[in-house]
């Protein structure tokens, strides 16, 4: 039998424990790691397939140059007249959430040291960056998760997204789990996805009131009485929702130990996080009480890679970086160059806002392990070692480092991050940071608090080692944070336009239609649609699975409507993943670099029959 190489699951935050087995002929097997404190030997259908990863046909296994093949060397040429020809102040780095953190290290210090700039930022952090950025506001420390398999210890569970399986399939697993152990729950969310039915109350509330439906929980909790008086809530959710917040505030009052569990994809700004952070802190002040917000990460690596420095920051001439958002924004003008590593933009951009930013940008410099609509319209494509392919570390929310080995060597031209890095760097005179995982290790342990604590050599041994005391991520000192609700005004017999992911959420990452067992699901829901509750689609005669047109102020969009029971009557749900069509129907939203989050209002909309 061959070797079982363990390895950590790199599709979502729980970073489940797993092994692969080479089998032969390319062909990798992949095994559930039953000693894995979280997963405990289950994996989802992703983790099943995640050797499917290693030999495919999407595999990018030769550098390319406009989209031809061609030599390493002659590729390699081209990507360094390319940047040398550019100030690297107006040069960008756009890099995946899954990124270990030896590659992390090694691409922030090129980024600055070679290139000197500090327009650099990941994915992760746009997805886990606000609610991390909020927790550690209101609790004012760095934020660590407890385990989710100890959430059957709490007495009551408070859910603030009724689609926690949906985005987590391990966290939701859990939270079944302690409600089989005895935990009772509340659940807290604008549409029911299921979870609000298996608990003792659901709270539902008006969509985008969420925030300020908590803040009131705050005040009742701050008041301790039996009957507080709380401000007019009444447009925030149904006329029983004062009487829901007075029944969990005496739930809360009953219970010894209270988890506050939340998706950090549920989480687009940093006020939610703020508010569960504040309400946790209010219930610790009883000397009887503890209370923990569990917040579930939907990346496997965005905080080492913040700890790494993958986020906007000074570059070596002095001025301030851009972030994710303001660098894919369509107004941008101030980047000659744009450098993305292991990432596909057609997923966040949609193909055709993805060919605007080509045709705007003097260079395009790809380095994936697949190829991708992004690799076949850049400049040059660069090959690189992809999972399991490589070694490295990853960051959990909990505060502890997992080791991931090396199952296979790379296939075709495929390079270590850290190898091609120096590659480049000699090509544009630069001094080339280290190469080697034990190398660079050590630089991490000299430069990154909180990792001067954690050996290589015992990391390996024992797969997973806690961090010590780590940098908070930078944060303004005085914060605006809007708790009031957002509402958009829908026009007479008109629906309210609310994003909001969902299940499929898991498309936006490109390495996902590289498994065969999801390309057709993958393929079918790129296409656009929308969800409704059954009654509105009949009141709009609509029969579900139909095509429809939805009209804004912004735009409009024909999408197929299918019913969800839970969707809010005068709602339109259109699911999150769905960037290139959301920006059409309710804008771009408001980005802020400091957390990455994205504000975007609620947007009035009208429907038609297609």
């Amino acid at each position: 039998m061959s070797e079982l190489v363990p390895v950590v699951c790199p599709f979502c935050g729980v970073g489940c424990g797993m092994y692969l087995q080479p089998l032969g002929d390319g062909l990798v097997a992949t095994l559930p790691s039953r000693n894995d404190p979280v997963s405990e030997g289950r994996l989802c259908v992703r983790g099943w397939r995640v050797g499917d990863l290693l030999v495919n046909s999407q595999r990018l296994t030769s550098s390319q140059v406009e989209g031809k093949p061609t030599s390493w060397a002659e590729a390699l040429q081209q990507a360094g007249q390319l940047l040398a020809g550019m100030a690297g102040s107006r040069v960008g780095i756009l890099a995946a959430g899954h990124l270990t953190n030896e590659e992390g290290f090694a691409l922030s210090y090129w980024a600055r040291e070679v290139l000197g700039t500090g327009h650099i930022d990941n994915f992760g952090r746009l997805i886990d960056g606000p609610a991390l950025w909020g927790l550690q506001y209101s609790l004012g420390q760095p934020y660590r998760c407890p385990r989710l398999n100890t959430l059957s210890s709490y007495d009551l569970l408070i859910c603030l997204n009724s689609n926690l399986r949906e985005l987590n399939d391990e966290a939701g697993a859990w939270v079944h789990r302690a409600r089989a152990a005895g935990s009772k729950l509340i659940v807290i969310d604008a549409i029911d996805d299921g979870l609000g039915q298996d608990g003792q109350l659901y709270i539902q509330h008006r969509p985008g009131a969420q925030v300020a439906v908590l803040k009131s929980l705050s005040t009742l909790l701050a008041s301790r009485a039996k009957s507080p008086s709380l401000p007019d809530i009444a447009e925030l959710g149904p006329a029983e929702l004062a009487d829901q917040l007075g029944e969990t505030a005496d739930l809360i009052a009953a219970a010894n130990r209270i988890a506050i569990v939340f998706s950090t994809r549920a989480v687009p700004t940093p006020e939610l996080a703020v508010v569960a952070g504040q309400i946790a802190k209010q219930i610790n002040e009883a000397a009887d009480q503890q209370a923990d917000v569990f917040a579930v990460a939907g990346t496997p690596n965005s905080l080492g890679l913040i700890h790494m420095g993958l986020l906007p920051g000074q570059s070596g001439a002095g001025s301030e970086g851009l972030g994710l958002g303001e660098m894919l924004a369509p107004e941008q003008q101030d980047l000659d160059g744009l450098i993305v590593v292991d990432e596909d933009l057609s997923g966040w951009l949609g193909e055709e806002q993805l060919a605007a930013l080509k045709k705007k940008l003097s260079a395009l410099i790809v380095v994936d392990s697949l190829s991708t609509p992004t690799t076949q319209i850049a400049d040059v494509a660069l090959p690189v070692a992809g999972f399991g392919e490589r070694e490295g570390s990853y960051t959990q929310l909990t505060g502890e480092v997992c080791w991931s080995e090396a199952a296979v060597s790379p296939v075709g031209e495929g390079r270590p991050l850290p190898v091609i890095l120096a590659e480049l760097a000699e090509r544009l005179d630069g001094t080339a940071g280290p190469t080697q995982i034990e190398a660079i290790w050590q630089q991490i342990t000299q430069e990154i608090s909180g990792y001067e604590q954690v050996q290589l050599a015992a990391l390996r041994r024992e797969g997973r080692l806690g961090l010590g005391s780590t940098a908070p991520l930078p944060q303004s000192n005085e914060v605006d944070l809007d708790y009031q609700l957002q509402t958009g005004q829908a026009t007479e017999e008109g629906y309210t336009l609310v994003s909001r992911y969902d299940k499929n959420w898991w498309i936006l990452d490109g390495r996902i239609p590289a498994i065969p067992a999801l390309y057709r699901e993958a393929r079918d829901r790129r296409a656009g649609y929308a969800l409704m509750n059954p009654a509105d689609m009949e009141e709009a005669q609509i029969r579900s699975g139909r095509p429809a047109s939805i009209q804004t102020a912004q735009g409009s969009e024909e999408l197929t409507i299918h019913e969800h029971p839970g969707v809010p009557a005068g709602y339109i749900m259109l699911p999150a993943h769905q960037m290139e069509v959301s920006r059409r129907l309710m804008g771009a939203g408001r980005y802020d670099r400091e957390s990455s989050g994205v504000r975007q209002a609620l947007v009035s909309a009208e429907l038609k029959k297609g």
